[in-house]
Protein backbone atom coordinates (compact mmCIF):
# COMPACT_ATOMS: atom_id res chain seq x y z
CA UNK A 1 0.00 0.00 0.00
CA UNK A 2 1.41 3.34 -1.09
CA UNK A 3 1.02 6.07 1.57
CA UNK A 4 2.58 9.65 1.95
CA UNK A 5 4.15 10.41 5.38
CA UNK A 6 2.51 13.76 5.03
CA UNK A 7 0.70 14.22 8.40
CA UNK A 8 -1.88 16.84 8.58
CA UNK A 9 -4.03 16.77 10.80
CA UNK A 10 -42.08 11.66 6.21
CA UNK A 11 -42.04 10.07 9.97
CA UNK A 12 -39.43 8.03 9.90
CA UNK A 13 -39.20 7.38 13.97
CA UNK A 14 -42.27 8.12 16.41
CA UNK A 15 -41.55 11.44 18.27
CA UNK A 16 -38.32 12.34 16.48
CA UNK A 17 -39.38 14.67 13.84
CA UNK A 18 -39.04 18.06 14.53
CA UNK A 19 -39.43 20.08 11.02
CA UNK A 20 -39.97 24.24 10.33
CA UNK A 21 -41.33 25.24 7.01
CA UNK A 22 -38.76 27.45 5.17
CA UNK A 23 -38.57 29.96 2.65
CA UNK A 24 -36.13 30.90 -0.13
CA UNK A 25 -34.42 34.60 -0.14
CA UNK A 26 -32.78 35.55 -2.79
CA UNK A 27 -29.21 37.24 -1.73
CA UNK A 28 -26.86 40.23 -3.67
CA UNK A 29 -24.58 38.25 -0.77
CA UNK A 30 -23.06 34.76 -0.66
CA UNK A 31 -22.48 32.30 2.35
CA UNK A 32 -19.72 33.14 5.02
CA UNK A 33 -16.41 32.20 4.36
CA UNK A 34 -15.92 28.83 5.81
CA UNK A 35 -14.18 25.54 6.01
CA UNK A 36 -15.90 22.23 7.67
CA UNK A 37 -19.19 22.91 5.93
CA UNK A 38 -21.57 20.32 4.30
CA UNK A 39 -21.84 19.86 0.70
CA UNK A 40 -24.01 17.80 -2.00
CA UNK A 41 -25.68 18.61 -5.28
CA UNK A 42 -29.46 17.56 -5.42
CA UNK A 43 -30.03 16.72 -9.28
CA UNK A 44 -33.26 16.36 -8.88
CA UNK A 45 -34.00 19.88 -7.91
CA UNK A 46 -30.55 21.25 -9.65
CA UNK A 47 -29.24 22.54 -6.74
CA UNK A 48 -26.13 22.65 -4.92
CA UNK A 49 -26.88 22.62 -0.80
CA UNK A 50 -24.25 23.64 1.37
CA UNK A 51 -25.40 23.45 5.50
CA UNK A 52 -23.29 24.71 8.21
CA UNK A 53 -19.10 24.83 8.71
CA UNK A 54 -16.73 27.08 11.17
CA UNK A 55 -16.55 30.94 9.67
CA UNK A 56 -13.44 32.39 10.16
CA UNK A 57 -13.96 33.26 13.78
CA UNK A 58 -14.09 29.56 14.45
CA UNK A 59 -17.63 29.92 15.17
CA UNK A 60 -20.25 26.97 14.24
CA UNK A 61 -22.47 27.87 11.85
CA UNK A 62 -26.17 26.51 11.12
CA UNK A 63 -27.31 27.89 8.11
CA UNK A 64 -28.41 26.58 4.71
CA UNK A 65 -28.17 28.01 1.49
CA UNK A 66 -28.56 26.71 -1.98
CA UNK A 67 -26.47 27.40 -5.37
CA UNK A 68 -29.08 28.12 -8.13
CA UNK A 69 -26.50 28.34 -10.72
CA UNK A 70 -26.75 31.78 -11.00
CA UNK A 71 -27.20 33.23 -7.36
CA UNK A 72 -27.22 32.42 -3.86
CA UNK A 73 -30.80 31.55 -2.01
CA UNK A 74 -30.34 31.63 1.95
CA UNK A 75 -32.69 28.69 3.49
CA UNK A 76 -34.96 30.38 6.36
CA UNK A 77 -35.13 27.00 8.19
CA UNK A 78 -35.02 25.30 11.80
CA UNK A 79 -32.78 22.33 11.71
CA UNK A 80 -29.75 21.07 13.32
CA UNK A 81 -27.45 22.45 15.54
CA UNK A 82 -24.49 24.38 14.71
CA UNK A 83 -22.10 21.62 13.38
CA UNK A 84 -18.85 21.18 11.60
CA UNK A 85 -17.39 18.39 10.00
CA UNK A 86 -20.62 16.65 9.55
CA UNK A 87 -21.36 13.88 6.62
CA UNK A 88 -23.34 15.05 4.02
CA UNK A 89 -25.18 13.50 0.59
CA UNK A 90 -27.70 13.29 -1.40
CA UNK A 91 -30.35 10.35 -1.74
CA UNK A 92 -31.77 9.96 -4.76
CA UNK A 93 -34.27 7.77 -4.05
CA UNK A 94 -36.09 9.76 -1.25
CA UNK A 95 -35.28 12.89 -3.00
CA UNK A 96 -33.49 14.47 0.25
CA UNK A 97 -30.19 15.50 1.26
CA UNK A 98 -29.03 13.26 4.50
CA UNK A 99 -26.76 15.00 7.08
CA UNK A 100 -24.93 12.25 9.48
CA UNK A 101 -22.81 13.15 12.85
CA UNK A 102 -20.42 16.25 13.00
CA UNK A 103 -19.57 18.55 15.96
CA UNK A 104 -21.68 20.62 17.67
CA UNK A 105 -21.18 22.70 20.97
CA UNK A 106 -22.35 19.74 22.88
CA UNK A 107 -19.69 17.65 21.26
CA UNK A 108 -20.04 14.95 18.50
CA UNK A 109 -23.63 13.45 17.27
CA UNK A 110 -24.62 10.92 15.58
CA UNK A 111 -28.63 12.52 14.49
CA UNK A 112 -29.57 12.28 11.50
CA UNK A 113 -31.16 15.23 9.36
CA UNK A 114 -33.07 15.07 6.54
CA UNK A 115 -33.60 18.04 4.22
CA UNK A 116 -36.66 18.49 1.42
CA UNK A 117 -35.24 21.85 0.17
CA UNK A 118 -38.33 23.56 2.05
CA UNK A 119 -37.82 21.88 5.42
CA UNK A 120 -35.00 19.95 7.50
CA UNK A 121 -36.18 17.13 9.82
CA UNK A 122 -34.29 14.77 12.37
CA UNK A 123 -34.83 11.23 11.41
CA UNK A 124 -33.00 9.47 13.64
CA UNK A 125 -30.85 9.58 16.73
CA UNK A 126 -29.32 5.81 16.72
CA UNK A 127 -27.05 3.87 14.43
CA UNK A 128 -23.67 4.53 14.09
CA UNK A 129 -21.74 6.11 16.68
CA UNK A 130 -20.99 10.03 16.94
CA UNK A 131 -18.66 11.02 14.62
CA UNK A 132 -16.78 13.40 12.82
CA UNK A 133 -14.52 13.57 9.05
CA UNK A 134 -16.40 10.82 8.18
CA UNK A 135 -17.83 10.35 4.53
CA UNK A 136 -20.76 8.62 3.13
CA UNK A 137 -22.05 8.50 -0.66
CA UNK A 138 -25.55 7.17 -2.67
CA UNK A 139 -25.02 4.16 -3.95
CA UNK A 140 -27.00 3.95 -7.26
CA UNK A 141 -26.53 0.69 -7.74
CA UNK A 142 -27.92 -0.55 -3.93
CA UNK A 143 -30.04 2.80 -4.02
CA UNK A 144 -29.06 3.27 -0.44
CA UNK A 145 -25.94 5.38 1.74
CA UNK A 146 -23.13 4.00 2.85
CA UNK A 147 -21.46 5.51 5.31
CA UNK A 148 -17.56 4.59 5.87
CA UNK A 149 -15.36 5.64 8.85
CA UNK A 150 -14.84 8.85 10.71
CA UNK A 151 -13.61 10.47 14.20
CA UNK A 152 -14.94 9.19 16.76
CA UNK A 153 -14.55 10.12 20.80
CA UNK A 154 -11.23 10.89 22.12
CA UNK A 155 -10.24 11.19 17.85
CA UNK A 156 -9.83 7.64 17.41
CA UNK A 157 -10.37 6.63 13.74
CA UNK A 158 -12.88 4.57 12.82
CA UNK A 159 -13.53 1.36 10.27
CA UNK A 160 -17.08 0.74 10.32
CA UNK A 161 -19.19 0.56 7.43
CA UNK A 162 -23.10 1.44 7.32
CA UNK A 163 -26.11 1.66 5.26
CA UNK A 164 -29.00 3.96 5.48
CA UNK A 165 -32.29 2.83 3.28
CA UNK A 166 -34.41 6.47 4.00
CA UNK A 167 -35.73 4.59 7.14
CA UNK A 168 -33.19 3.50 9.53
CA UNK A 169 -29.03 2.74 9.46
CA UNK A 170 -27.32 -0.92 9.49
CA UNK A 171 -23.99 -2.01 10.34
CA UNK A 172 -22.29 -3.84 7.36
CA UNK A 173 -19.69 -6.72 7.91
CA UNK A 174 -17.12 -6.65 6.28
CA UNK A 175 -13.53 -8.29 6.07
CA UNK A 176 -11.02 -5.70 4.26
CA UNK A 177 -11.04 -2.05 3.72
CA UNK A 178 -8.50 0.78 4.60
CA UNK A 179 -8.93 0.88 8.53
CA UNK A 180 -9.52 3.05 10.71
CA UNK A 181 -9.83 6.70 8.57
CA UNK A 182 -10.73 10.13 9.09
CA UNK A 183 -10.78 13.00 6.63
CA UNK A 184 -11.17 11.31 3.67
CA UNK A 185 -13.47 11.68 0.55
CA UNK A 186 -16.78 9.14 -0.95
CA UNK A 187 -18.65 9.26 -4.19
CA UNK A 188 -20.19 7.15 -6.56
CA UNK A 189 -18.34 5.56 -9.47
CA UNK A 190 -19.99 4.71 -12.52
CA UNK A 191 -17.03 2.64 -14.15
CA UNK A 192 -17.11 0.67 -11.26
CA UNK A 193 -20.68 1.08 -10.71
CA UNK A 194 -20.33 1.31 -6.37
CA UNK A 195 -19.32 3.79 -4.32
CA UNK A 196 -15.48 4.57 -3.79
CA UNK A 197 -13.46 5.73 -0.89
CA UNK A 198 -10.01 8.26 -1.71
CA UNK A 199 -7.16 9.00 0.29
CA UNK A 200 -7.67 10.24 4.35
CA UNK A 201 -5.88 10.15 7.08
CA UNK A 202 -5.01 7.10 9.51
CA UNK A 203 -3.43 8.23 12.39
CA UNK A 204 0.32 8.46 10.71
CA UNK A 205 -0.14 8.32 6.86
CA UNK A 206 -2.25 10.33 4.51
CA UNK A 207 -3.62 7.24 2.50
CA UNK A 208 -2.96 7.45 -1.79
CA UNK A 209 -5.46 4.44 -1.67
CA UNK A 210 -9.06 3.95 -3.87
CA UNK A 211 -10.85 1.20 -2.23
CA UNK A 212 -14.66 0.26 -3.54
CA UNK A 213 -17.26 -1.37 -2.01
CA UNK A 214 -17.82 -4.67 -4.42
CA UNK A 215 -20.01 -7.06 -3.33
CA UNK A 216 -20.94 -5.99 0.39
CA UNK A 217 -17.10 -5.85 0.67
CA UNK A 218 -13.84 -3.39 0.35
CA UNK A 219 -11.66 -3.90 -2.14
CA UNK A 220 -8.13 -1.76 -2.70
CA UNK A 221 -9.23 -0.56 -6.48
CA UNK A 222 -5.96 1.40 -6.92
CA UNK A 223 -2.46 1.91 -4.76
CA UNK A 224 -0.28 3.49 -7.80
CA UNK A 225 -1.67 6.06 -8.93
CA UNK A 226 -3.72 7.60 -6.24
CA UNK A 227 -2.64 11.10 -4.79
CA UNK A 228 -2.26 11.09 -0.96
CA UNK A 229 -4.79 13.42 -0.48
CA UNK A 230 -6.95 14.28 3.09
CA UNK A 231 -9.57 16.92 3.19
CA UNK A 232 -9.66 17.66 -0.48
CA UNK A 233 -12.94 16.52 -2.70
CA UNK A 234 -14.38 14.10 -5.12
CA UNK A 235 -17.30 14.11 -7.22
CA UNK A 236 -18.54 12.25 -10.15
CA UNK A 237 -18.59 14.29 -13.62
CA UNK A 238 -21.37 12.64 -15.70
CA UNK A 239 -20.41 14.34 -18.20
CA UNK A 240 -17.33 12.24 -19.25
CA UNK A 241 -17.82 9.22 -17.01
CA UNK A 242 -15.37 9.85 -14.58
CA UNK A 243 -14.24 10.85 -11.22
CA UNK A 244 -12.48 14.09 -10.08
CA UNK A 245 -10.47 14.95 -7.14
CA UNK A 246 -9.47 18.67 -6.77
CA UNK A 247 -6.94 20.10 -3.36
CA UNK A 248 -6.77 18.55 0.06
CA UNK A 249 -3.54 18.13 2.17
CA UNK A 250 -1.06 16.85 -0.25
CA UNK A 251 3.10 16.19 0.42
CA UNK A 252 3.78 19.88 0.24
CA UNK A 253 0.80 21.13 1.80
CA UNK A 254 -2.67 22.51 0.61
CA UNK A 255 -2.84 21.15 -3.52
CA UNK A 256 -4.49 23.14 -6.05
CA UNK A 257 -4.39 19.96 -8.63
CA UNK A 258 -7.51 18.45 -10.16
CA UNK A 259 -6.80 14.87 -10.91
CA UNK A 260 -9.22 12.52 -12.97
CA UNK A 261 -9.99 8.58 -12.41
CA UNK A 262 -11.55 6.22 -15.23
CA UNK A 263 -12.05 3.12 -13.06
CA UNK A 264 -8.81 2.12 -13.56
CA UNK A 265 -6.11 4.99 -12.83
CA UNK A 266 -5.95 8.33 -11.92
CA UNK A 267 -4.11 10.84 -14.28
CA UNK A 268 -3.00 14.36 -13.30
CA UNK A 269 -5.54 17.10 -15.52
CA UNK A 270 -3.76 20.19 -17.20
CA UNK A 271 -6.14 23.20 -15.90
CA UNK A 272 -5.46 26.88 -15.12
CA UNK A 273 -3.80 28.09 -11.75
CA UNK A 274 -5.70 27.96 -8.67
CA UNK A 275 -4.61 28.83 -5.03
CA UNK A 276 -4.11 25.36 -2.48
CA UNK A 277 -7.39 24.35 -0.98
CA UNK A 278 -7.95 22.05 1.89
CA UNK A 279 -11.50 21.89 3.91
CA UNK A 280 -13.37 22.67 1.10
CA UNK A 281 -16.01 20.89 -0.88
CA UNK A 282 -16.92 19.81 -4.73
CA UNK A 283 -20.05 18.73 -6.43
CA UNK A 284 -20.22 18.06 -9.96
CA UNK A 285 -23.12 20.16 -11.76
CA UNK A 286 -23.83 18.40 -15.47
CA UNK A 287 -23.25 21.22 -17.92
CA UNK A 288 -21.51 23.69 -15.31
CA UNK A 289 -18.42 21.02 -14.13
CA UNK A 290 -16.90 20.77 -11.06
CA UNK A 291 -18.08 23.62 -8.47
CA UNK A 292 -15.76 24.30 -5.67
CA UNK A 293 -16.85 26.33 -2.72
CA UNK A 294 -15.10 27.61 0.06
CA UNK A 295 -12.61 25.88 2.29
CA UNK A 296 -8.97 27.27 3.68
CA UNK A 297 -6.47 28.72 0.59
CA UNK A 298 -2.95 29.22 0.60
CA UNK A 299 0.01 27.78 2.18
CA UNK A 300 -0.11 29.14 6.04
CA UNK A 301 -0.85 26.67 8.47
CA UNK A 302 -1.07 28.44 11.82
CA UNK A 303 -4.13 28.71 12.89
CA UNK A 304 -4.47 32.37 12.83
CA UNK A 305 -2.76 33.23 9.70
CA UNK A 306 -5.38 30.55 7.54
CA UNK A 307 -7.56 32.45 4.95
CA UNK A 308 -10.72 30.69 4.83
CA UNK A 309 -12.34 31.32 1.22
CA UNK A 310 -16.07 31.75 0.47
CA UNK A 311 -15.65 31.59 -3.48
CA UNK A 312 -17.39 30.01 -5.87
CA UNK A 313 -15.60 28.51 -8.64
CA UNK A 314 -16.44 26.37 -11.57
CA UNK A 315 -13.87 24.09 -13.70
CA UNK A 316 -14.97 23.46 -17.21
CA UNK A 317 -12.79 22.25 -20.23
CA UNK A 318 -9.66 23.43 -17.99
CA UNK A 319 -10.24 26.27 -16.97
CA UNK A 320 -11.09 27.52 -13.40
CA UNK A 321 -13.51 30.08 -13.58
CA UNK A 322 -15.32 32.43 -10.46
CA UNK A 323 -18.73 32.63 -10.11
Amino acid sequence: MKTSSYVAVVVLMTGLIASCQSSQKPNTTVPDARSGFAMTYDDLRGRVVIYGGTDIESNRRNDTWEWNGNQWLQIDATGPPPLSDALFTFDKSNGVTVVFGGRSEDGLTNDTWLFDGTKWMLADTSGPEPRQLGAMAYDESSERIILYGGSGEERRRLSDTWAWDGESWSELPTTDGPGGLGAHMMTFDDNLETVVIVGGYDGSNTLAQTWAFTNNDWVLADSVTTPPRLHGSVARDVDENRLLLFGGFGEAGRDSTTWAFDGVAWSQLTTSTVPGHAEHEAVFVPGSGLTVFGGVVGQDMAVTERVKSNTLKTLIDGVWTVR
